[in-house]
């Protein structure tokens, strides 16, 4: 479902009309963003291995701290061009002075990745992280979701949000947004059970390049 029949159903759902001057496609966009985020969350947790993304960290000598990328929201692991994970430490203990060599632990400090020993060489580090998908910008987008019927979630959702001022209205869609949730996150769990975890590549889709 794109963005524009997101928009739409909601209208259906709610009796607006295009030209509302109130539930404009602006607001509506925003409130299906605002809502899309909170699903993505909300699969993130029963089914981690979905939202993963691959990216590479290209080490400086004499350099300890790197630039997460923007959409990360948190590191699955750190890997050298050999394979070897390097370890979560603590940062308190990391000595960045007279300490260079392999990196072979990692700490967060900001939107940065603190690296330990710190590098003594150019090299490439592997990173594997959750990611939260951009906003919905375009009519023709459709979100990043592992099950169709979630945007049917994101429609419910606004919908109740745009139905407040009318309590059985809003209760009546709850129960319906209530019961689709259970079922696809019962989906979700049978499904992170059955398969193995798959890193994104940079399209953002499955396909041949999945690692």
């Amino acid at each position: 479902m794109t963005l524009a029949g997101i928009r739409q159903a909601i209208r259906d759902i709610i009796d607006s009309p295009g030209t509302d001057s109130f539930f404009g496609d602006t607001m509506l966009n925003r409130m299906i963003n605002q809502s899309y985020k909170k699903m993505v969350m909300k699969i993130q947790k029963k089914f981690a291995g979905y939202y993963l993304k691959q990216s590479t960290i290209t080490t400086i000598a004499g350099t300890y701290l790197y630039d997460l990328p923007t959409d990360a929201v948190a590191v699955d692991d750190i890997y050298n061009a050999d394979g070897e994970s390097l370890f979560a430490g603590n940062k308190r203990e990391f000595q960045v002075v007279d300490n260079s060599g392999d990196p072979a632990y990692y700490d967060f400090f900001g939107n940065h990745v603190w690296l330990n020993p710190v590098p003594d060489a150019a090299d490439t580090l592997n990173i594997n992280y959750s990611y939260m998908p951009a906003d919905l910008g375009s009519n023709n987008e459709t979100p990043d979701f592992p099950i169709a019927d979630c945007a049917q979630l994101v429609v419910l959702d606004v919908a109740i949000a745009c139905k407040t001022r009318d309590e059985a209205s809003a209760s009546a869609l709850k129960t319906m947004y209530n019961e689709l949730e259970r079922d696809i996150l019962s989906l979700l769990i049978a499904r992170n059970m059955r398969e193995t975890r798959r890193v994104r590549g940079g399209t953002n889709n499955f396909g041949t390049t999945d690692v």
